[in-house]
């Protein structure tokens, strides 16, 4: 779309049976990009997101000073005040778009700053099914309440994407507005949410049957074994919340603390009655031995659920023994297991890959269960700040 998006604008608002034909629409950060780049005087591009702003909005929104040119213009540093302000801009052109496009089935979009999107009306998107919401680098929020508007446009909504989300001040008591009735799968992908927000998001989301979470590159640690692991996160405290209804699951920590000084870790899952799928970093695993801790075994950390099991990025010895162990007593312990996957038999820690894959493929073969090294592609680059398109 790029350069014709006001063009675009301009022609659904001028024949609104256009928009309502529009089953899925695209807004992410390429678009505006090269929208931008079409205006060498932002000033000007400000008056051009304002004349639609106030043209084709309801009369709250018109009312709303949000993409003020003169505050703009008095403005002294780009990357302050003017990068605000041209993000408050980018984000009432994208609630203009959304506005004319009722019908939607689909919508990515990507928001440059935490302005609630208050002018998208309630309920004004009855037929969207999925909202992929990628966020600006610099995204100034210390909550996720900016973004409940689109969730309280789409009643019907059931599938969640927050791409390249970074939400870490403890300071201030989660919002209950990001929550939504009928979303039953949710992925979080290159994102850093504070503990208190995932606990807000698993009691705000009661039909939640997917949960899928993966840290950004740059939050990642080369050598974890370093680390101070006085203080270990249980990842499984905020996920029994939701035990009653999470089936598939799907943890990327590859090293990482989301609570300094904590690491995350996995330690127990059994409590998990209904969780049938598990993909999960090894490097979470295998951290449940730093500090010479005693853990549970990941035949016992499983619930007897478990239909589907992966394990992705790098391969730990002491960790394919474990999860060859359950297979060779799934028979007993996992007597609806039919699936393992292993992303990586070798490459680090001196690992003889090949002779672990014949041993995990002589042990699927004598048990019945399928084998392979093929993540599912919706779990694949949750590190990645680069939304999944189906």
């Amino acid at each position: 779309m790029g350069h014709g998006f006001f063009g675009f604008i301009d022609t659904i608002a001028g024949t609104p049976t256009l928009g309502r034909h529009v089953k899925e629409l695209c807004l992410n950060e390429h678009m505006i990009r090269c929208l931008l780049l079409k205006y060498d005087d932002q000033v000007k591009f400000l008056a051009q997101c304002n004349k639609r702003y106030r043209t084709h909005l309801c009369e709250p929104a018109q009312t709303n000073q949000t993409a003020p040119v003169d505050q703009f213009r008095n403005a002294t540093e780009y990357f302050g005040e003017r990068r605000r302000i041209v993000g408050n801009a980018i984000n009432c052109l994208m609630s203009v778009a959304v506005s004319l496009t009722p019908m939607l089935n689909k919508l990515e979009i990507h928001v440059e700053s935490d302005w609630k999107l208050s002018s998208i009306p309630s309920g004004c998107l009855p037929n969207l099914k999925k909202l992929t919401i990628t966020v600006s680098w610099s995204f100034p929020t210390d909550d996720l309440d900016g973004l409940a508007g689109l969730l309280d446009a789409a009643p019907r909504l059931e599938r969640i994407e927050l791409v390249n989300l970074e939400v870490r001040d403890a300071t201030k008591k989660p919002k209950t507005s990001f929550c939504h009735d009928t979303v039953n799968e949710i992925t979080l992908r290159s994102c850093m949410l504070h503990i208190s927000q995932l606990e807000a998001i698993m009691r705000g989301f009661p039909k939640l049957q997917t949960f899928r979470i993966g840290a950004p590159n740059h939050c990642q640690r080369a050598d974890t074994r370093s680390q101070d692991t006085a203080l270990l996160y249980r990842i499984e405290d905020l996920l029994m919340l939701r035990s009653d209804t999470l089936k598939h699951l799907t943890l990327d920590f590859p090293g990482i603390h989301l609570d300094h000084p904590g690491e995350i870790v996995l330690q127990d899952l059994s409590g998990m009655k209904v969780l049938e799928t598990l993909y999960i970093e090894s490097g979470m695993l295998h951290r449940r031995w730093q500090g010479h801790r005693p853990g549970r075994r990941i035949c016992q950390l499983l619930p007897t659920s478990i239909k589907e099991f992966g394990l992705m990025g790098s391969a730990y010895p002491l960790v394919h023994d474990e999860v060859l162990e359950s297979i060779n007593i799934s028979a007993s312990v996992f007597p609806l297991l039919k699936k393992v996957v292993v992303a990586e038999f070798g490459k680090k820690w001196l690992v003889d890959g090949d002779k672990w894959e014949r041993m995990f493929a002589s042990a699927c073969e004598a048990h019945n269960l399928e084998l392979s090294s093929e993540v599912p592609r919706s779990s694949q680059g949750l590190a990645l700040p680069e939304p999944y398109r189906d």
